[in-house]
């Protein structure tokens, strides 16, 4: 799921008879992803207050990496398991990897679904979350045929799915192997497109209804990623959880934006979609997650309170001839960095820009630039500045002079 950022084929919409969407009134159950694989107080936190909000945890077990060598996840089974929620182990295939052994990994999710027993805590389902090329999925289908025999009547087989396979003839085999389906439609195709599109996902939703004969659900951000990508275009790293080390000259981090998801969730809920039972968040934000919304704001959405982002502007005098430039947000939900900030002042060469923003002075009216995208949270304040002026007070307002 964190690398499951791929560059996605858009698909031509489908203009058939059983898409039309009918009108409905019924909300949709949420569900959320826990990726962390370190359970810390912050996530503890999350998971109790989360809880009363989420009706199935998906919890990381373990990834088989693209060296073939297995990464287990150490989930804190006693607090999964007061929740008293229903959990699906997720175990998750690098996307690079073209083959495996079907039996050993097999007997590798055996094997830790017997330790999960032994703590007393049996899920209900597993989910196989393998970010495979389209050209992969008969093979990926035959080894699904081959895991659900070995399941026990009582777990349900969950897969993901990429918006990119409708494109094959082979997506069918691979959804005839699988009880429930995932349909991740978050993803990064293109640097400067961003990592949600609603126009786009509904055209995917419409589509999958038309593929998929049986339950699915739709996987939702909550976060944001660091892109890097070369001179020719190309993206080169994908970060959605871990900070990076080391630096590029081309990036931009990309935020799902909370108002827009929660535009689409209430269209979609609007309307019918065969088989679609429930959205399930990836993942469970915590205090501890820079990547992620804030949890009152992920809290709003899930609950559809009203959201209200509201970014103020705040000169500061912090010495007789220096002002601090902040923006605050005094809104009920996290809000975007504004790209750009005018400011006005008699002292334009005595200036510069801090915390991802930086001083244009080619405009006849110098100008803060936002060089990062950035999500303020609610209640929370960030210095993006200062001024040094010693007969003027400086003045700031958003966005550019016309």
């Amino acid at each position: 799921m964190p690398y499951s950022l791929l560059s996605f084929a858009l698909i031509a919409p489908v203009l058939l008879s059983s898409c039309k969407r009918p009108h409905k009134t019924s909300q949709l159950p949420h569900e959320a992803y826990i990726w962390q694989r370190h359970w810390t107080a912050p996530l503890h936190e999350a998971l109790t207050r989360s809880t009363p909000l989420i009706s199935r945890w998906h919890v990381l077990s373990a990834e088989l990496e693209r060296t073939g060598h297995w990464s287990d996840a150490h989930p804190d089974l006693s607090a999964l398991q007061h929740t008293h929620r229903p959990i699906i182990a997720v175990f998750r295939l690098n996307g690079r990897l073209a083959h495996w052994d079907h039996r050993a990994v097999i007997d590798h999710i055996t094997a830790l679904l017997t330790q999960w027993k032994q703590h007393d805590l049996s899920p209900s389902g597993i989910e196989i979350d393998y970010d495979a090329a389209a050209d992969r999925l008969s093979d990926y289908a035959a080894f699904l045929h081959q895991l659900h025999q070995t399941l026990p009547p009582s777990h349900t087989l969950w897969i993901t799915a990429l918006p990119s396979w409708m494109a094959s003839f082979h997506l069918d085999e691979a959804l005839q192997q699988a009880d429930h389906v995932v349909l991740q439609i978050h993803a990064v195709r293109n640097p400067h497109l961003g990592l949600f599109d609603a126009k786009i996902s509904q055209r995917w939703l419409t589509q999958f209804a038309t593929r998929r004969h049986g339950p699915w659900s739709v996987a939702l951000p909550a976060y944001g990623s660091r892109v890097s990508w070369d001179e020719r275009g190309r993206i080169t790293s994908v970060r959605s959880e871990a900070t990076t080390l080391t630096e590029t000259n081309i990036h931009t981090e990309l935020l799902a934006n909370p108002t827009v998801i929660a535009s689409f969730i209430h269209d979609e809920e609007s309307t019918t979609l065969d088989g679609l039972q429930s959205w399930v968040w990836f993942r469970l934000p915590s205090a501890e997650d820079q990547r992620a919304w804030s949890l009152p704001t992920w809290h709003a959405v899930l609950s559809h309170q009203p959201l209200r982002s509201a970014i103020t502007i705040h000169v500061t005098q912090t010495d007789p001839a220096l002002y601090e430039l902040s923006l605050n947000n005094d809104g009920t939900t996290d809000a975007l960095l504004p790209p750009t900030l005018t400011v006005q002042t008699s002292c334009p060469y005595t200036m510069d820009g801090s915390n991802g923003y930086v001083l244009n002075l080619s405009p006849s009216v110098p100008r803060l630039e936002r060089r990062t995208n950035g999500l303020l949270s609610p209640g929370h304040s960030r210095t993006i500045g200062w001024v040094r002026c010693q007969n003027d007070t400086p003045h700031m307002v958003i966005g550019t002079p016309s």
